[in-house]
C-alpha cells in the first residue's frame, strides 16, 4: 500500500511541474506577443487585441510591414497604389514596391520608420479603408501591378 501511495505521489509531483512548465511558456508567449501591436487606422474604438498608440508619445517608431496576399478576404476593400492618397507617402509607395520585387524574402518587406516620418505614414493610413475581421489578415489592402498586399505600421513601445 505504501509503495503504491509512493508512485501516486511521483506522478502527482510530475504533473505539477509539467502544469508549471506549461504555464511558464504560455505566459512567455504572451508576453512576446505584446510587445508590438498594430495601428490600424480608421476606427474610432480599438478592435481586439489593438491598443491605439498615445498620441503624447514622443519619438514615435516602429516598421511599416507589406505581404503579398494571394487570395485577399473577399470583403476587404483593396485600393490602388495609384490612390491620390497615397501620392505623398513615400514610405508605403516604398514597402509595397519591395514585396512585389522579384528579389523580395517570400513576398514581404519592411521598413523601419522614425518620428515625424512614422506619425505622418500613421496619419495617412488612417484615412484608407482597413480590413480588421479576421485576426491574421488585418491591414491595409493595396493593388499595385496586379499583385495585392497588405500594409500594416507598428508600433514599438
Amino acid at each position: 500500500m505504501e509503495e503504491s501511495e509512493d508512485i501516486i505521489n511521483k506522478i502527482m509531483n510530475r504533473i505539477q511541474k509539467l502544469i508549471l512548465m506549461v504555464l511558464l511558456v504560455l505566459s512567455g508567449s504572451i508576453a512576446g506577443c505584446l510587445t508590438t501591436t498594430p495601428t490600424t487606422g480608421n476606427t474610432d474604438t480599438p478592435t481586439a487585441g489593438e491598443t491605439r498608440p498615445n498620441n503624447s508619445m514622443a519619438n514615435k517608431s516602429g516598421p511599416i510591414q507589406a505581404n503579398v496576399v494571394a487570395d485577399p478576404p473577399s470583403s476587404a476593400i483593396i485600393i490602388s497604389s495609384n490612390d491620390d492618397r497615397l501620392d505623398d507617402v513615400k514610405p508605403i509607395q516604398k514597402v509595397v514596391e519591395k514585396a512585389i520585387a522579384k528579389d523580395a524574402t517570400r513576398g514581404k518587406a519592411g521598413i523601419r520608420l522614425e518620428d515625424e516620418q512614422f506619425t505622418r505614414t500613421d496619419e495617412s493610413l488612417k484615412k484608407l479603408p482597413i480590413y480588421n475581421e479576421t485576426l491574421g489578415e488585418a491591414g491595409h489592402y493595396i493593388r499595385h501591378d496586379g499583385t495585392v498586399v497588405r500594409v500594416n505600421l507598428l508600433l514599438e513601445q
